[in-house]
Protein backbone atom coordinates (compact mmCIF):
# COMPACT_ATOMS: atom_id res chain seq x y z
CA UNK A 1 0.00 0.00 0.00
CA UNK A 2 1.30 3.45 -0.88
CA UNK A 3 2.08 5.71 2.08
CA UNK A 4 1.20 9.39 1.81
CA UNK A 5 2.88 12.25 3.66
CA UNK A 6 1.13 15.62 3.72
CA UNK A 7 3.51 18.49 4.54
CA UNK A 8 2.26 21.95 5.47
CA UNK A 9 3.75 25.09 7.03
CA UNK A 10 2.43 28.24 8.60
CA UNK A 11 3.35 31.25 10.75
CA UNK A 12 1.76 32.17 14.07
CA UNK A 13 2.05 34.58 16.95
CA UNK A 14 2.80 38.26 17.21
CA UNK A 15 4.57 39.57 14.12
CA UNK A 16 4.40 36.00 12.76
CA UNK A 17 7.45 35.15 14.87
CA UNK A 18 6.61 31.44 15.21
CA UNK A 19 7.14 29.43 12.05
CA UNK A 20 5.93 25.83 11.99
CA UNK A 21 6.05 22.89 9.61
CA UNK A 22 4.31 19.55 10.04
CA UNK A 23 3.85 16.18 8.37
CA UNK A 24 0.68 14.08 8.50
CA UNK A 25 1.52 10.49 7.53
CA UNK A 26 -1.08 7.89 6.57
CA UNK A 27 -1.07 4.50 4.87
CA UNK A 28 -3.06 4.98 1.69
CA UNK A 29 -4.55 8.43 1.05
CA UNK A 30 -7.14 10.69 2.64
CA UNK A 31 -10.13 11.12 0.35
CA UNK A 32 -12.43 14.09 0.00
CA UNK A 33 -15.02 12.66 2.40
CA UNK A 34 -12.78 13.51 5.38
CA UNK A 35 -13.46 17.21 4.81
CA UNK A 36 -16.68 17.17 2.75
CA UNK A 37 -18.58 15.48 5.59
CA UNK A 38 -17.19 18.04 8.04
CA UNK A 39 -18.19 20.90 5.73
CA UNK A 40 -21.67 19.39 5.43
CA UNK A 41 -21.97 19.18 9.21
CA UNK A 42 -20.82 22.79 9.52
CA UNK A 43 -23.39 23.92 6.95
CA UNK A 44 -26.16 22.20 8.92
CA UNK A 45 -24.97 23.49 12.31
CA UNK A 46 -27.54 26.02 13.67
CA UNK A 47 -24.80 27.74 15.70
CA UNK A 48 -23.13 28.94 12.52
CA UNK A 49 -25.83 31.60 12.15
CA UNK A 50 -24.73 33.25 15.40
CA UNK A 51 -22.06 35.93 15.51
CA UNK A 52 -19.12 36.07 15.71
CA UNK A 53 -18.98 32.58 14.16
CA UNK A 54 -21.35 33.44 11.29
CA UNK A 55 -18.90 35.60 9.37
CA UNK A 56 -16.08 33.08 9.66
CA UNK A 57 -18.30 30.08 8.89
CA UNK A 58 -19.80 31.78 5.84
CA UNK A 59 -16.27 32.44 4.62
CA UNK A 60 -15.21 28.82 5.22
CA UNK A 61 -18.19 27.44 3.33
CA UNK A 62 -17.71 29.91 0.48
CA UNK A 63 -14.03 28.97 0.29
CA UNK A 64 -14.94 25.29 0.19
CA UNK A 65 -12.17 24.06 2.45
CA UNK A 66 -10.85 24.50 6.00
CA UNK A 67 -8.04 26.84 7.01
CA UNK A 68 -7.54 26.64 10.77
CA UNK A 69 -6.20 30.15 11.35
CA UNK A 70 -9.31 31.69 9.77
CA UNK A 71 -11.97 29.19 10.87
CA UNK A 72 -14.34 29.37 13.84
CA UNK A 73 -14.64 27.00 16.77
CA UNK A 74 -17.64 25.51 15.00
CA UNK A 75 -15.49 24.63 11.99
CA UNK A 76 -12.71 23.30 14.20
CA UNK A 77 -15.19 21.11 16.05
CA UNK A 78 -16.57 19.46 12.90
CA UNK A 79 -13.16 18.92 11.29
CA UNK A 80 -11.57 17.49 14.43
CA UNK A 81 -14.49 15.06 14.77
CA UNK A 82 -13.91 13.84 11.22
CA UNK A 83 -10.16 13.47 11.84
CA UNK A 84 -10.77 11.42 14.96
CA UNK A 85 -13.22 9.14 13.17
CA UNK A 86 -11.39 8.70 9.87
CA UNK A 87 -7.63 9.27 10.17
CA UNK A 88 -5.10 6.65 11.26
CA UNK A 89 -1.44 7.64 11.13
CA UNK A 90 1.05 9.96 12.77
CA UNK A 91 1.70 13.68 12.84
CA UNK A 92 5.06 15.27 13.54
CA UNK A 93 5.84 18.96 13.54
CA UNK A 94 8.47 21.51 14.43
CA UNK A 95 8.15 25.13 15.51
CA UNK A 96 10.85 27.77 15.47
CA UNK A 97 10.34 30.95 17.51
CA UNK A 98 12.54 33.68 16.05
CA UNK A 99 11.91 35.94 19.06
CA UNK A 100 13.65 33.47 21.37
CA UNK A 101 16.93 33.40 19.55
CA UNK A 102 19.10 34.99 16.90
CA UNK A 103 18.56 35.23 13.19
CA UNK A 104 17.31 32.29 11.15
CA UNK A 105 16.49 31.32 7.62
CA UNK A 106 12.69 31.45 7.57
CA UNK A 107 12.14 30.52 3.95
CA UNK A 108 9.43 27.94 3.31
CA UNK A 109 11.88 25.61 1.61
CA UNK A 110 14.36 25.87 4.49
CA UNK A 111 11.78 25.04 7.16
CA UNK A 112 10.30 22.18 5.14
CA UNK A 113 13.80 20.83 4.71
CA UNK A 114 14.67 21.01 8.40
CA UNK A 115 11.33 19.67 9.65
CA UNK A 116 11.11 16.86 7.12
CA UNK A 117 14.69 15.78 7.78
CA UNK A 118 13.85 15.43 11.46
CA UNK A 119 10.54 13.65 10.88
CA UNK A 120 11.33 11.48 7.88
CA UNK A 121 12.86 8.56 9.81
CA UNK A 122 9.57 7.52 11.39
CA UNK A 123 7.45 8.59 8.43
CA UNK A 124 9.47 6.46 6.01
CA UNK A 125 9.57 3.23 7.99
CA UNK A 126 8.12 1.44 4.98
CA UNK A 127 9.23 -0.39 1.86
CA UNK A 128 6.10 0.68 0.01
CA UNK A 129 6.11 3.66 -2.38
CA UNK A 130 5.73 7.05 -0.68
CA UNK A 131 3.93 10.10 -2.02
CA UNK A 132 5.06 13.39 -0.47
CA UNK A 133 2.38 16.07 -0.89
CA UNK A 134 3.62 19.60 -0.17
CA UNK A 135 1.37 22.63 0.17
CA UNK A 136 2.02 25.05 -2.66
CA UNK A 137 3.89 28.12 -1.48
CA UNK A 138 5.71 30.93 -3.22
CA UNK A 139 9.37 29.98 -3.55
CA UNK A 140 8.71 26.25 -3.31
CA UNK A 141 9.53 24.42 -6.55
CA UNK A 142 9.73 20.86 -7.84
CA UNK A 143 13.47 21.21 -8.36
CA UNK A 144 13.86 22.46 -4.79
CA UNK A 145 11.93 19.46 -3.47
CA UNK A 146 14.09 17.07 -5.48
CA UNK A 147 17.21 18.67 -4.03
CA UNK A 148 15.70 18.37 -0.56
CA UNK A 149 14.92 14.69 -1.11
CA UNK A 150 18.51 13.92 -2.08
CA UNK A 151 19.70 15.77 1.01
CA UNK A 152 17.21 13.84 3.15
CA UNK A 153 18.46 10.49 1.82
CA UNK A 154 22.10 11.36 2.41
CA UNK A 155 21.37 12.72 5.89
CA UNK A 156 19.43 9.58 6.83
CA UNK A 157 22.20 7.33 5.51
CA UNK A 158 24.86 9.31 7.37
CA UNK A 159 22.92 9.15 10.65
CA UNK A 160 23.53 5.39 10.76
CA UNK A 161 27.11 6.14 11.81
CA UNK A 162 25.66 7.13 15.19
CA UNK A 163 22.63 4.79 15.19
CA UNK A 164 24.13 1.65 13.61
CA UNK A 165 21.42 -0.65 14.96
CA UNK A 166 18.51 1.39 13.55
CA UNK A 167 16.74 0.38 10.31
CA UNK A 168 16.66 2.93 7.51
CA UNK A 169 14.33 2.49 4.55
CA UNK A 170 14.62 4.22 1.19
CA UNK A 171 11.36 3.53 -0.67
CA UNK A 172 10.50 5.10 -4.03
CA UNK A 173 9.37 8.69 -3.40
CA UNK A 174 7.02 10.77 -5.52
CA UNK A 175 7.13 14.52 -4.78
CA UNK A 176 3.95 16.54 -5.43
CA UNK A 177 2.92 20.18 -4.99
CA UNK A 178 -0.81 20.56 -4.19
CA UNK A 179 -3.24 23.39 -3.33
CA UNK A 180 -4.44 24.05 0.22
CA UNK A 181 -7.78 22.42 -0.67
CA UNK A 182 -6.13 18.96 -0.75
CA UNK A 183 -7.95 16.99 2.01
CA UNK A 184 -4.76 15.74 3.66
CA UNK A 185 -3.27 19.23 3.70
CA UNK A 186 -6.42 20.60 5.37
CA UNK A 187 -6.00 18.01 8.12
CA UNK A 188 -2.26 18.73 8.42
CA UNK A 189 -2.97 22.47 8.65
CA UNK A 190 -5.47 21.91 11.46
CA UNK A 191 -3.15 19.60 13.41
CA UNK A 192 -0.29 22.08 13.08
CA UNK A 193 -2.54 24.83 14.43
CA UNK A 194 -3.86 22.57 17.24
CA UNK A 195 -0.36 21.51 18.29
CA UNK A 196 0.77 25.11 18.65
CA UNK A 197 -2.36 25.81 20.70
CA UNK A 198 -1.41 22.89 22.95
CA UNK A 199 2.10 24.31 23.27
CA UNK A 200 0.46 27.54 24.47
CA UNK A 201 -1.59 25.68 27.08
CA UNK A 202 -4.81 24.91 25.17
CA UNK A 203 -4.66 21.17 24.47
CA UNK A 204 -8.39 20.56 23.98
CA UNK A 205 -8.22 20.29 20.19
CA UNK A 206 -5.52 17.62 20.23
CA UNK A 207 -7.47 15.82 22.95
CA UNK A 208 -10.58 15.89 20.76
CA UNK A 209 -8.53 14.56 17.85
CA UNK A 210 -7.58 11.58 20.04
CA UNK A 211 -3.91 12.36 19.35
CA UNK A 212 -1.79 11.61 22.43
CA UNK A 213 1.60 13.28 22.49
CA UNK A 214 4.23 10.57 21.92
CA UNK A 215 7.22 12.89 22.09
CA UNK A 216 8.01 16.52 22.78
CA UNK A 217 11.45 18.06 22.63
CA UNK A 218 12.98 21.52 22.81
CA UNK A 219 16.60 20.89 21.81
CA UNK A 220 17.58 24.46 20.96
CA UNK A 221 17.27 26.46 24.18
CA UNK A 222 13.47 26.56 23.98
CA UNK A 223 13.65 28.10 20.50
CA UNK A 224 12.88 24.97 18.50
CA UNK A 225 9.98 22.72 19.53
CA UNK A 226 9.38 19.22 18.18
CA UNK A 227 6.16 17.21 18.57
CA UNK A 228 5.19 13.68 17.58
CA UNK A 229 1.55 12.52 17.71
CA UNK A 230 -0.26 9.26 17.05
CA UNK A 231 -3.63 9.35 15.28
CA UNK A 232 -6.11 6.49 15.59
CA UNK A 233 -4.43 3.13 14.97
CA UNK A 234 -1.16 4.68 13.85
CA UNK A 235 0.90 3.25 10.98
CA UNK A 236 1.83 -0.23 9.79
CA UNK A 237 5.59 0.08 9.76
CA UNK A 238 8.03 -2.25 8.03
CA UNK A 239 10.24 -4.49 10.12
CA UNK A 240 13.93 -5.24 9.81
CA UNK A 241 15.40 -8.71 10.20
CA UNK A 242 17.49 -7.58 13.18
CA UNK A 243 17.21 -5.55 16.38
CA UNK A 244 19.42 -3.48 18.66
CA UNK A 245 20.85 -6.58 20.38
CA UNK A 246 22.37 -7.80 17.10
CA UNK A 247 24.86 -4.94 16.93
CA UNK A 248 28.11 -6.08 18.60
CA UNK A 249 28.87 -4.27 21.84
CA UNK A 250 32.57 -4.39 21.04
CA UNK A 251 32.10 -3.06 17.53
CA UNK A 252 32.41 0.66 18.20
CA UNK A 253 36.02 0.85 17.03
CA UNK A 254 37.31 1.02 13.51
CA UNK A 255 37.57 -2.06 11.35
CA UNK A 256 41.14 -3.09 10.71
CA UNK A 257 42.70 -2.93 7.24
CA UNK A 258 42.13 -6.60 6.42
CA UNK A 259 38.54 -6.39 7.67
CA UNK A 260 37.93 -3.33 5.52
CA UNK A 261 39.13 -5.28 2.46
CA UNK A 262 36.66 -8.10 3.21
CA UNK A 263 33.90 -5.58 3.91
CA UNK A 264 34.53 -3.67 0.72
CA UNK A 265 34.55 -6.88 -1.33
CA UNK A 266 31.13 -7.83 0.05
CA UNK A 267 29.73 -4.34 -0.56
CA UNK A 268 31.22 -4.26 -4.03
CA UNK A 269 29.64 -7.61 -4.91
CA UNK A 270 26.16 -6.48 -3.81
CA UNK A 271 26.23 -3.17 -5.68
CA UNK A 272 27.93 -4.56 -8.80
CA UNK A 273 25.32 -7.33 -8.99
CA UNK A 274 22.54 -4.77 -8.93
CA UNK A 275 24.33 -2.59 -11.48
CA UNK A 276 24.59 -5.56 -13.86
CA UNK A 277 21.13 -7.00 -13.33
CA UNK A 278 19.03 -3.90 -12.78
CA UNK A 279 16.76 -2.88 -9.95
CA UNK A 280 13.07 -3.65 -9.45
CA UNK A 281 10.73 -0.69 -9.01
CA UNK A 282 10.64 -1.05 -5.23
CA UNK A 283 14.41 -0.36 -5.13
CA UNK A 284 14.35 2.48 -7.64
CA UNK A 285 15.49 5.04 -5.05
CA UNK A 286 18.94 3.40 -5.19
CA UNK A 287 19.12 3.30 -8.99
CA UNK A 288 21.03 6.56 -9.47
CA UNK A 289 23.60 5.67 -6.79
CA UNK A 290 24.11 2.11 -8.05
CA UNK A 291 24.73 3.36 -11.59
CA UNK A 292 27.02 6.14 -10.39
CA UNK A 293 29.09 3.73 -8.33
CA UNK A 294 29.50 1.48 -11.37
CA UNK A 295 30.52 4.44 -13.53
CA UNK A 296 33.05 5.73 -10.98
CA UNK A 297 34.61 2.36 -10.22
CA UNK A 298 37.81 3.22 -12.09
CA UNK A 299 37.62 6.93 -11.38
CA UNK A 300 38.27 9.11 -8.33
CA UNK A 301 38.38 6.76 -5.35
CA UNK A 302 36.78 9.05 -2.79
CA UNK A 303 33.79 9.79 -5.04
CA UNK A 304 33.46 6.11 -5.88
CA UNK A 305 33.50 5.08 -2.22
CA UNK A 306 30.86 7.66 -1.32
CA UNK A 307 28.59 6.48 -4.15
CA UNK A 308 29.20 2.85 -3.20
CA UNK A 309 28.38 3.58 0.44
CA UNK A 310 25.12 5.39 -0.37
CA UNK A 311 24.02 2.70 -2.84
CA UNK A 312 24.68 -0.13 -0.36
CA UNK A 313 22.97 1.66 2.55
CA UNK A 314 19.87 2.31 0.43
CA UNK A 315 19.68 -1.39 -0.47
CA UNK A 316 20.47 -2.63 3.06
CA UNK A 317 17.01 -2.46 4.68
CA UNK A 318 14.91 -1.71 1.62
CA UNK A 319 15.80 -4.95 -0.20
CA UNK A 320 16.59 -6.22 2.59
CA UNK A 321 20.10 -7.67 2.79
CA UNK A 322 19.81 -9.07 6.33
CA UNK A 323 17.45 -12.02 6.67
CA UNK A 324 15.93 -13.09 9.99
CA UNK A 325 17.46 -16.60 9.73
CA UNK A 326 21.03 -15.27 9.61
CA UNK A 327 23.21 -15.83 12.65
CA UNK A 328 23.69 -13.05 15.15
CA UNK A 329 27.35 -12.91 14.17
CA UNK A 330 26.48 -12.38 10.50
CA UNK A 331 24.00 -9.65 11.35
CA UNK A 332 26.47 -7.94 13.66
CA UNK A 333 29.19 -7.95 10.99
CA UNK A 334 26.87 -6.47 8.35
CA UNK A 335 25.63 -3.79 10.72
CA UNK A 336 29.20 -2.86 11.59
CA UNK A 337 30.12 -2.64 7.91
CA UNK A 338 27.12 -0.39 7.29
CA UNK A 339 28.16 1.88 10.15
CA UNK A 340 31.60 2.36 8.66
CA UNK A 341 30.10 3.05 5.26
CA UNK A 342 27.80 5.64 6.85
CA UNK A 343 30.88 7.39 8.20
CA UNK A 344 31.98 7.89 4.59
CA UNK A 345 29.01 10.24 4.24
CA UNK A 346 29.83 12.24 7.38
CA UNK A 347 32.61 14.63 6.51
CA UNK A 348 32.18 16.15 9.97
CA UNK A 349 33.01 12.84 11.68
CA UNK A 350 35.21 10.74 9.40
CA UNK A 351 38.89 10.65 10.34
CA UNK A 352 41.70 10.89 7.82
CA UNK A 353 42.93 7.52 9.05
CA UNK A 354 39.63 5.81 8.30
CA UNK A 355 39.49 7.40 4.86
CA UNK A 356 43.04 6.25 4.12
CA UNK A 357 42.15 2.72 5.26
CA UNK A 358 39.14 2.66 2.93
CA UNK A 359 41.22 3.96 0.05
CA UNK A 360 43.87 1.33 0.75
CA UNK A 361 41.25 -1.42 0.79
CA UNK A 362 39.85 -0.21 -2.50
CA UNK A 363 43.33 -0.08 -4.02
CA UNK A 364 44.04 -3.66 -2.93
CA UNK A 365 40.82 -4.90 -4.56
CA UNK A 366 41.50 -3.04 -7.80
CA UNK A 367 45.00 -4.50 -8.08
CA UNK A 368 43.70 -7.99 -7.22
CA UNK A 369 41.10 -7.75 -9.98
CA UNK A 370 43.69 -6.98 -12.66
Amino acid sequence: MRRTIYADESTFGQQNSVHGAGMLVVDGTLDQSVVSDALGALSADPDRHLQPAKTMDDSTLARGYFHASFDSKNAHSHLVTSIRQRVDGMFSCDFVDSQRGGGMDRSVESLYRASALLGSVGALDTRDPVRFVFAQREGLSSSGLESWNQERERSLAGSLSELPFAPAFFPPVDLVLAPASEPGLQCADFLLWATLRAESGDGRWLERAGAPLRFRGAPDSQRWFTHDLKLGKGLRDAEAGYDVTDYPVTGEGQLQADELINALREVWDVVEYRASNGLPERLSSADRDVKRAAELRNGALELYLESLALAYIKLFDTEPLIRPEMSRRQKGWMLMVRRHLALMLRTDLISSRLMLNWLHAQDVLIRAAK
